[in-house]
């Protein structure tokens, strides 16, 4: 094996006089000033904070609503919500009444499933399976929205099934995405 004898042949020529023109030398190696540097650096710090702090913050919440009717001399309700929800149910956060002046909380005291296609009484046959739920309205309501002979009230069913922190579903998403369970306990 032969040694290189000059310098010349170790380096390019393109090198060599890049390296003796000096650093700023046009057409040189593209530099970021150091004040530009430490504001993007502050910049990206606060948002990555910022981001941090809302996802521990905010909440969202999986809810179902659907129909339901009001029966106002009696202070009972009726309501339809889909059959799927039904396991969830029972471990519901809140179930309200959604009314024209407001909404009211209900205590839900039956429920049943009935087939798609079913008429009921006042809330419009589902197309698919749901679940008829029927109970007592916390406080009556007020008089906006009645039908025609005064007694019932069209209103609309929501029950917030859970609720959880957005940074929460973040790390369930991404250790979903990297092969681990994501599954909520």
């Amino acid at each position: 094996m032969s040694q290189l004898s000059e310098r010349d042949e170790l380096f390019r020529a393109e090198a060599l006089e890049h390296r003796a023109r000096g650093r700023d030398a046009p057409g040189g190696v593209v530099r970021l000033g150091t004040p530009w540097l430490r504001w993007a650096y502050r910049a990206l710090l606060v948002l990555v904070i910022a981001g941090v702090l809302l996802a521990n913050g905010l909440r969202t919440r999986e809810t179902t609503t659907g129909p339901a009717i009001v029966d106002v001399r009696n202070g009972t309700f009726s309501a339809l919500l889909p059959a799927a929800v039904a396991q969830e149910l029972s471990k519901a956060r809140a179930v309200r009444l959604e009314l024209p002046r407001g909404a009211v909380d209900v205590e839900v005291l039956h429920a049943k499933p009935i087939e798609a296609n079913t008429p009921t009484a006042g809330l419009p046959a589902p197309a698919q399976p749901a679940l008829l739920l029927s109970g007592r309205v916390s406080r009556p309501p007020a008089g906006a929205g009645r039908t025609a002979d005064g007694s019932r009230m069209a209103a609309r069913m929501t029950v917030v099934l859970r609720s959880e922190r957005v940074g929460g579903i973040i790390i369930r998403q991404i250790k979903s995405m990297l092969g681990r369970s994501g599954q909520a306990s």
